[in-house]
């Protein structure tokens, strides 16, 4: 192995065991004297803005502070190098909507593997780059996570363990103000927030003991809530105190108390978890056991965590049975006496009534439910009383062509029906017109009805094929018929309608109380939108290629040319018409060209050293000068300090800050100018190395 290689193995190794020989001999310390004796640095990544004017990160940091812990907050770009490391001993990553790439995750992971924790604010959505995050890291450092999917309006969540009372107590153990939230699951986590069986923070303790611990809450929404700073505290507490690890890699399974059930019915035993296999008493090795008879149950579940098993013990009671009969007809005037008695039982109907009996005297759904020592029974009948039978097939009546009606007789259990034609059934379908009579015979008599059905046809309708018209015409819809009544979808009644917008238009159509309805689609195309930009003067020798693509168009330039493109070469008026299915555009442009050359290019260096050896010791660019007007040069330090300004085009950076030399690194620059030839203003932004 290189003699280098050595070295720096031997280096990084001895770094590790001086920070964890450090850290675990700062909390003795605090724990021995109940104070705040390591006096931890906590970095805040920024979450929305910088200068800590975002609540999140002034939430963070005064949190810390009150902890007795130095905090600040720092810009997103932190996390593009380690540069932090040696100051940080927490790092809050607070905002969970901000975009976290490739680079920054790696950033995290090489902070997490020198021993240092690191809280990573998640947001609702899977998908987000800093919920992938968590999962890559677990999974990267030792652990397995996978997400489950998005809850929506959940509004308050539970808090468990240690996270509810490790710093201070939380008395109500419920976290407020949490309204959306993405589940997951996995080994090496210690879950602290659930709702309904499913797990919104979690807590990753690294299987290698060198490495820090990670903490990750999917939702930013709670940390607004004045009510729970408490928890915020206790997550930094989590970070710092690596007694506080330790992970649940599994929900244990629970098939619930046993029970006793009543016979007849069944209950579901439930051992579902993610990535499991399942073994049943009886050699099953499905998720779920439904029991139908009494026994003792156990079920094994064995995943990557690990194997649990429960047991269940079922019993089995007997239910009374009750039998009302089946449901029947009785004349009006005869009651049906309904009789549930069964020895040493009680009874409930639907009135409320708690007698073994109970007398029907109207028609009706009569329930009934006979218990015995804890486990019940029902039965239900439906008793209808009827008169004399009532028939009423309706009065006669018109019906257009196509229509049909069915002739109902009721439906009278035990009537003997007798159709005009001798069709035997209680309904009676009419395609065509006639008379039609029936006959209905109960034990409680006979009845006689008819009825006369006159067929009218049906008016014909055509208001036109669908149609694309052309922006700023109208179109004219006609639906004329001879003694017709008309009404359209806009309320209106005339035969004929005038459209000007698109969209699906109707019209009913009723002659005699027939109708018919038609309908057309009515599309109005866009004439096409030219632009071939502002009157514009050109360098000489420049050329400008003038567009006026549209899709499915047709062009014709002021020489007759068919391109959907123009170079223009030349001072002149230049023109195009546009058309589309022959909704037609058009627009002109003049161009003129400058007598001179008229180059307003600025040329920026990346890298100066201002050590007053006579190369490079000002950072400056290169422009023709008579050419720009300089409206803003300004250099800020990688913090956003400012470090330079000047509108003065001749002005130059000599590398210092307030007189005194400025530090070697990164600084970014914004100048901004303008073109005195052609007005057009330039923005230009990008950083310069400063070396000694």
């Amino acid at each position: 192995m290189p003699e280098f290689i050595v070295m720096f193995t031997y280096f990084f190794m001895m770094k590790i065991k001086t920070f964890l020989l450090s850290f675990y001999i700062c909390m003795l310390a605090q724990w021995m004297l109940s104070t705040n004796a390591c006096a931890l640095n906590v970095t805040i990544i920024e979450s929305q803005s910088y200068l800590n004017t975002d609540v999140m990160d002034v939430k963070w940091k005064n949190i810390a502070i009150s902890m007795g812990y130095t905090a600040s907050v720092v810009p997103q770009t932190t996390l593009d190098n380690s540069t932090f490391f040696a100051a940080t001993d927490v790092l809050i990553i607070s905002s969970g909507s901000i975009a976290l790439p490739a680079n920054r995750v790696a950033t995290i992971q090489q902070f997490l593997q020198t021993g240092k924790p690191v809280f990573l604010q998640g947001e609702y959505q899977c998908s987000l780059s800093t919920n992938q995050a968590f999962s890559t890291l677990v999974n990267t450092l030792g652990g397995t996570f996978s997400w489950g999917g998005t809850t929506n309006g959940i509004m308050q969540m539970n808090i468990l363990g240690s996270f509810a009372n490790a710093q201070i107590p939380i008395q109500n153990p419920v976290l407020d103000n949490f309204n959306f939230g993405c589940h997951g699951t996995g080994c090496g986590i210690q879950y602290f927030l659930e709702r309904n069986g499913l797990f919104y923070g979690y807590f990753f303790c690294p299987p290698n003991p060198t490495y820090g611990r990670l903490i990750q809450i999917t939702d930013q929404d709670w940390i607004n809530g004045n009510t729970n700073d408490t928890l915020m505290k206790n997550v930094i507490t989590h970070l710092v105190d690596p007694a506080l690890c330790s992970a649940t890699n599994f929900t244990p399974t629970n098939l619930g108390n046993d029970t006793t059930l009543c016979n007849g019915s069944s209950i579901t035993l439930n051992a579902t978890n993610s990535n499991a296999t399942y073994l049943w008493q009886n050699g099953s090795t499905n998720p779920i056991f439904t029991v139908n008879s009494a026994g003792t149950y156990w079920v094994r579940v064995t995943n990557n965590c690990g194997v649990f098993s429960d047991t269940i013990h079922i019993n089995y009671a007997p239910s009374p049975v009750v039998f009302l009969g089946n449901d029947t007809t009785s004349c009006a005037g005869h009651p049906v006496v309904l009789n549930a008695t069964t020895s040493g039982a009680t009874y409930l109907w639907q009135d409320g009534s708690t007698n073994p009996t109970f007398t029907a005297m109207f028609s009706g759904i009569f329930i009934v439910k006979v218990t015995i020592g804890g486990c019940s029974a029902r039965d239900t009948i439906i008793i209808n009383f009827f008169p004399s039978p009532l028939l009423e097939l309706g009065d006669d009546t018109t019906l257009c062509d196509g229509q049909s009606i069915l002739l109902n007789a009721g439906n009278t259990p035990g009537a003997v029906y007798h159709w005009q034609n001798g069709a035997v059934t209680s309904t009676y379908p009419v395609t065509q017109a006639g008379t039609y009579s029936v006959d209905v015979t109960t034990g409680c008599g006979t009845a006689t009805d008819s009825i006369h059905i006159v067929y009218k046809p049906i008016p014909e309708v055509f208001i036109g094929n669908d149609t694309i018209v052309c922006e700023g015409n109208s179109f004219s819809l006609n639906a004329f018929t001879p003694n017709a009544a008309y009404e359209w979808d806009d309320q209106s009644v005339l035969p004929m309608r005038n459209v000007n917008n698109a969209g699906l238009y109707w019209v009913d159509v009723t002659v005699d109380h027939c109708r018919a309805r038609d309908s057309i689609q009515v599309d109005y195309q866009q004439r096409p939108i030219v632009s071939l930009g502002d009157d514009v003067t050109l360098c000489l020798g420049d050329s400008k290629l003038l567009n006026a693509a549209t899709p499915n168009a047709m062009y014709q330039w002021q020489d007759n040319s068919i391109g959907s493109t123009y170079k223009v070469t030349e001072k002149g008026l230049y023109w195009v018409i546009v058309n589309v299915n022959n909704c037609i555009g058009s627009d002109s442009i003049f161009v003129d060209y400058y007598e001179q050359s008229c180059n307003c290019n600025m040329l920026v260096p990346n890298a100066f050293s201002p050590n007053r050896d006579g190369q490079n010791d000002e950072f400056k660019y290169l422009v023709n000068e008579n050419n720009i007007e300089l409206k803003e040069f300004i250099i800020f330090d990688r913090w956003g300090g400012l470090a330079f300004k000047s509108q003065n085009i001749n002005d130059r950076w000599d590398g210092a800050i307030k007189g005194s030399p400025a530090d070697i690194g990164a600084y970014y620059y914004q100048i901004r100018y303008k073109c005195n030839f052609t007005g057009e203003e330039f923005f230009l932004k990008g950083d310069v190395t400063l070396l000694r």
